[in-house]
């Protein structure tokens, strides 16, 4: 009985392990890879942020100045050129009349 038993434990854990480790790690990897995710996944995206609003900062601001800049000039030129007629026009036409006259 003692023998019996110490052959049936050693032959059990040697097939055990045989069947058991790739059914544990394949189980073991789903469960893994799911816990990783779900940890992962908002650290990721914090980590992310923070890499990215700094990154994102130094890239988007000088595109904005350049952009907002152009936009700008246009803008002022429009508008400068709509408020100088309607101001210019009448002092202009006041002007004109008295050398004129």
């Amino acid at each position: 009985v003692p023998v019996g038993t110490a052959v049936g434990t050693d032959v059990g854990i040697a097939v055990g392990q045989d069947v058991g480790t790739p059914v544990g790690t394949a189980v073991g990897t789903d469960v893994g890879s799911t816990v990783g995710h779900g940890v992962g996944a908002p650290v990721g995206t914090v980590v992310g942020s923070e890499v990215g609003t700094p990154v994102g900062h130094a890239v988007g601001r000088p595109v904005g100045i350049a952009v907002g800049t152009l936009v700008g000039l246009i803008v002022g030129i429009d508008v400068g050129a709509a408020v100088g007629k309607d101001v210019g026009t009448p002092v202009g036409t006041a002007v004109g009349t008295d050398v004129g006259v």
